[in-house]
Formats: C-alpha cells, structure tokens, sequence
C-alpha cells in the first residue's frame, strides 16, 4: 500500500510513503485496516462541493486560475539550465550505463524525416555500448536498442557515431511509423532490460519535463549536451 498518486510529481520527485506487510494473518491484518479506516467518512456531494470551493480559493490566493483543477500538483517553474559540465566531461567520473533513465532536450531535430535526435557524446554507454571510436571520421553504427511506447515497438532506431560533427545520433521513429513530433521536448529514455527502452516525449514547457530536470539538478545528473550548446540533458537514478 502507498500514498503514491497518477501525477507528474507523484511519478517523478515526490516522496511517497509504502506500507509494506510481509506476513500477517487475516485477523490481525483486518484489525490494521479497520484502525487504519476507522475515522473515515462516504464520500458525499455535500462533502465533494465543499472541497472544490475550499481549493477554487486556494489557487485563486495562490494566483493560479480559479478553473484550473486539471493538474492537482503543478511543479514551480525551473531555475535557469546553466549546467557547467558537459555530459561526454561528466562519463569520466559517471557511469551512465548504471542509471536507469536518460534525457535530452530537443529543439529541432536532424534529418529528412526531422526524427534524429543529437544525443551528448558518452550516450552510448547508457544505451550498453563499452566504447566507441571518436576517432573515425565517417558515420559509424554503435549499437540498435529497441523502443517502446505503450503498445508500440521499434527495433530499428539506429544509435550513430557521425564523425564529421562528432556526434552520437539516434534515429527516432516517425509520426508515420507510429512515433511522435520532437521538437522543443524532452526525450526521455528508461531502461526496461538489456537493450531495451520506454521512449516517453514530454513539451518541454509541461510539468512532466521540468519535474525531471529539477530531479537531476537536485541529484547532480544535470549537463550540457556538449561544450558549445546550451542544451541541457540529464540523468535519473
């Protein structure tokens, strides 16, 4: 049993209290929930209007609109992304192939297709790739992860040293191939198991995306893309 909720903080960087029962029989278990419930009331129209009022002149007192109740716990706007260290710095020390969630910022992407996403050198061992030849200056594959969204899996979103930029790109699924619209997002990866990956694409204005990049500000997994861009990208644990 948890306090956990379906909202973008409650998935993200609330603390959240379990209750954990290993073993227990049904009498004393029945006892613990009757405790636990005891002072709890049916929930009424009388009761259920006069909270919607009571929290209507909370956020109006707060500021926000008085009709906004579509988002029960919105996330405080981001201090400025001013990372000092870029990702690839960053790998000497961090190890990204034992976090179990990476980001990147998007702002327009590459390619025909505007599917290819310009990930910070040092990706790769994220997605479970030792090293790479930095090297080389023609397009090299570095490893082919497959993605997943719901329902939905990809098993040819190529992962790419290109030399001539000396960059590390993946190939996104296309809109027509089931995927999503990239730009100005945040891209986020999260390992299911070897070489495999929940894809989730958030606005980067929304809630979502800034719950994450206070989460890795907070636990000091913020970067820069590369020594030449403001771009943030960042890590979960």
């Amino acid at each position: 049993m948890t306090s956990a909720n379906l909202t973008s903080r409650g998935l993200t960087i609330n603390s959240e209290v379990g209750w954990s029962v290993v073993t227990a029989d049904a009498d004393s278990t029945n006892r613990a929930w009757g405790a636990a419930v005891e002072l709890a009331v049916p929930l009424t129209d009388d009761i259920l209007q006069r909270y919607e009022g009571r929290r209507r002149e909370r956020q109006t007192s707060a500021g926000h609109r008085a009709d906004d109740t579509t988002d029960m716990a919105r996330v405080p706007q981001p201090l400025p992304v001013d990372p000092q260290m870029a990702f690839g710095d960053a790998t000497a020390t961090i190890d990204a192939g034992q976090h179990g969630q990476m980001w990147v910022q998007s702002f327009e992407m590459s390619g025909g297709s505007h599917t290819q996403l310009e990930l910070p050198r040092g990706a790769h061992r994220f997605f479970g790739v030792a090293t790479v030849d930095y090297e080389a200056e023609n397009v090299q594959a570095i490893a082919q992860p497959t993605l997943v969204a719901g329902s939905r899996e990809w098993k040819h979103s190529l992962l790419r040293w290109h030399g001539h930029n000396q960059m590390e790109r993946i190939n996104l699924p296309s809109a027509a191939d089931g995927g999503f619209n990239y730009a100005q997002s945040m891209i986020l990866f999260r390992r299911l198991h070897t070489n495999r990956y929940e894809l989730h694409v958030h606005p980067w204005d929304s809630d979502t995306a800034r719950a994450y990049l206070e989460t890795s500000r907070q636990r000091g997994l913020l970067f820069r893309v590369g020594q030449t861009t403001s771009r943030p990208a960042g890590l979960i644990e």
